[in-house]
């Protein structure tokens, strides 16, 4: 076992001027891992010194520590007959003021690292293997939880930024910086209490962006439900009343919906309140990417393919803003997203399932209305070519494109998607001409900030590519 003492760097210094033995000259240090520096004796090999990147002190083996700075000059305060007589344990508690001897005997810190810890002796001040000292008379200024009764027992771990000048360090508020330092602390004793939990709402309040925070928070509730015994069910529905808030007031936060997602899949079926506040979130923002992402697993998760809400609420939202990208793509997921292979990726009509002819027929019919809503509208012509794609042809809706374009030099065009649209139908005739004058006039006047991209097709067709500029007649 090893005892030492930490000091900050700048109370360390060489106090022997001479060369030699035991001098700075005889002083070496090795990384015994990155960032960390152990010193020894290159003389005679004695351990010396700890030091890491990661913290701004030294740490001194006592046994390299003269006698004199230890219990003081021993001829007026401990003879050498003393310290192996019975009292001698009294004797060094006589030592001098300030000496080491006294604080080391009366010690206010702890060990930094304990493999087999007595419980009630040697664990206090345990934090996971490490112990940190820390002054109280600095913590009881930060505020609510230093001052209180409940939290007395524990050694809060303040944030580490890499030293006394980091290269980035984080204006965080005291009061951040207070309840993160308790949370550090019941996080690495792995505490899950109501205390706990109630210190993670603090943090989440402060800062709804924190990862682990969440995770911990839902360890815990599931913890306590264990402990207590009681109902899961209810104190799920009672943790979602207070995320629905936290939600409300932070729409886009990934983190709220993966903490959603966990608590759901703890239960065996939807609560009836679910569907009704995601609409409410989804009036907030009808394109929230984490709401459209975590409705889509909740879709999966419980089954709801045939309930017969999906896709009346998707038509509801098309039928208020048709250029509803995310209403397009979850009505693609709920009629076909079932029917995906998850080992291949693949929809299971491409692995060997017959296709709904009938469905097919119905979404055909239905992309085609939507698009004579908005030709320019890209999401419906997008869902069509899917719906096409699963037959293996473009072709049965070549005239309904025709409807769009105008004549051969484009005049009339109302969509440069159906002119796309129709440059696909005729290179799959075989036709390259026409398809080439098609995307000819995408790269030169219906969509020039895309030449390249039209170009790089006209080089699928074995064509050249057209540079910017007027069209030629």
């Amino acid at each position: 076992m090893s005892h030492f003492i930490t000091v900050e760097t700048f109370q360390f210094r060489w106090l022997n001027p001479a060369k030699g033995l035991y001098t700075p000259e005889s002083f070496k240090e090795f990384s015994s891992s990155k960032g960390v520096y152990r010193g020894f004796c290159s003389a005679c090999g004695t351990a010396f010194t700890w030091r890491s990147d990661a913290e701004t002190g030294v740490e001194i083996l006592i046994g390299t520590i003269d006698e004199k700075w230890l219990i003081g000059d021993r001829t007026e305060k401990v003879s050498s007959q003393s310290l192996t007589k019975k009292g001698a344990f009294e004797e060094v508690l006589n030592a001098e003021e300030g000496t080491l001897g006294r604080e080391l005997c009366t010690p206010t810190g702890g060990q930094m690292y304990v493999r087999n810890a007595i419980k009630g002796a040697t664990d206090t001040r345990l934090v996971g293997k490490r112990l940190f000292v820390i002054d109280r008379a600095l913590t009881d200024t930060m505020g609510k939880y230093s001052t209180s009764s409940a939290w007395e027992d524990v050694i809060p771990i303040p944030q580490n930024d890499g030293g006394p000048n980091p290269l980035a360090a984080i204006a965080y508020t005291e009061e951040y910086s207070e309840a993160m330092s308790y949370l550090r602390s019941i996080m690495a004793a792995n505490e899950k209490s109501k205390r706990a939990l109630d210190l993670t709402e603090h943090v989440i309040r402060m800062n709804p962006a924190h990862y682990t925070v969440w995770l911990y928070r839902a360890n815990t509730l599931f913890e306590l439900q264990k402990q207590n015994q009681s109902n899961l069910e209810e104190d799920i529905l009672d943790e979602l009343k207070w995320l629905d808030g936290i939600s409300l007031k932070h729409l886009k936060n990934y983190q709220i919906w993966h903490h959603r997602q966990t608590l759901l899949s703890a239960l065996s079926s939807l609560p009836p309140t679910e569907l009704p506040f995601l609409a409410l979130m989804v009036s907030k923002d009808t394109k929230n990417y984490h709401v459209w992402s975590y409705r889509q697993w909740l879709v999966r998760y419980f089954s709801l393919w045939d309930t017969n809400i999906e896709i009346p609420y998707v038509e509801s939202l098309l039928d208020h803003d048709v250029r509803n990208n995310s209403a397009w793509n979850h009505r693609w997921f709920v009629l076909f997203g079932r029917d995906v292979d998850p080992k291949s990726g693949k929809g299971m009509d491409e692995v060997g399932n017959i296709v709904d002819e009938d469905l097919l027929d119905r979404e055909v019919e239905f992309a085609k209305g939507k698009i004579r809503l908005a030709p320019q509208n890209q999401s419906p012509w997008n869902y069509l070519r899917g719906l096409l794609r699963k037959r293996g042809s473009l072709l049965e809706c070549k005239g309904f494109a025709q409807e769009f374009v105008g004549d051969a030099d484009g005049e009339g065009c109302r969509s440069s998607h159906a002119l796309d649209f129709l440059a696909d139908c005729w290179a799959e005739e075989k036709e390259q001409e026409k398809a080439g004058k098609a995307l000819e006039l995408l790269a030169r006047r219906f969509d020039p900030i895309r030449r390249n991209y039209w170009n790089w097709k006209r080089g699928l067709l074995g064509l050249e590519a057209v540079e910017a500029g007027p069209l030629e007649v």
